[in-house]
């Protein structure tokens, strides 16, 4: 996940550009990194069914764009939350969508979106995210924690975004990257993938299209 090429080329210019919108959680009394969390501005115009399956990198992409064509955005959109290790398990990931709904609102924004990640897909590559995503609790939310934990706050499904990031590199990127091996062209499954990666040894390369999922907070 390191290597979007997408992430790559804007990651450092969010806190240039964007700096409002990226945001920390700091223990007081330690002062140790609890958490982080960026999200960006950017302008949608169409129905909500139409946001584009390129997911993430759209996003990342678009609201650049936006900025370069001095565009006045009207949604805000979720890219990443991380939560340090120490503090796993405690609630924090709901504190911190909760303050993006809250930077949403304040700025007036119509829906805080969220290409979402699913966190327990990996353990299911070879299920399709259509079929994934209709998974239920026997309390009724997604049986994926973190689409769980967005509609516990209120967010709601709305569809596949089954090309949200694409990772590409040669065989022997790939090789290091994932500590395997890939002797035939084919699909592999990899730890943490949510989905198998293509190898072609004949074009040395490998590809990975990671699917995520359009979640939308009405800021109303």
């Amino acid at each position: 996940m390191l290597h979007d090429s997408v992430a790559n080329k804007y990651w450092e210019a969010l806190y240039e550009k964007f700096p409002e919108y990226q945001f920390i959680l700091i223990e007081k009394e330690s002062k140790k990194l609890v958490a982080s969390a960026n999200c960006l501005p950017l302008l949608w115009e169409k129905e909500l069914n139409h946001l584009p399956a390129e997911g993430w990198d759209w996003a990342m992409t678009h609201g650049f764009s936006n900025l370069s064509r001095k565009v006045n955005p009207n949604f805000l959109c979720a890219l990443s939350i991380s939560v340090a290790p120490d503090f796993q398990g405690k609630g924090i990931s709901n504190h911190l969508v909760k303050i993006m709904q809250k930077i949403a609102k304040n700025k007036k924004f119509v829906n805080l979106i969220a290409p979402v990640r699913p966190n327990y897909k990996c353990k299911y590559p070879l299920t399709p995210i259509e079929n994934y995503i209709h998974w239920k609790n026997g309390d009724g939310f997604s049986f994926d924690p973190w689409i769980r934990v967005h509609e516990q706050l209120g967010g709601k499904i709305v569809k596949v975004c089954n090309k949200s990031m694409e990772i590409t590199g040669s065989v022997g990127d790939w090789q290091r990257w994932t500590d395997m091996i890939f002797p035939e062209t084919m699909e592999y499954v990899v730890p943490g993938a949510l989905t198998p990666i293509n190898i072609c040894l004949e074009s040395d390369i490998g590809t990975y299209i990671e699917p995520n999922v359009w979640i939308v907070h009405s800021t109303k």
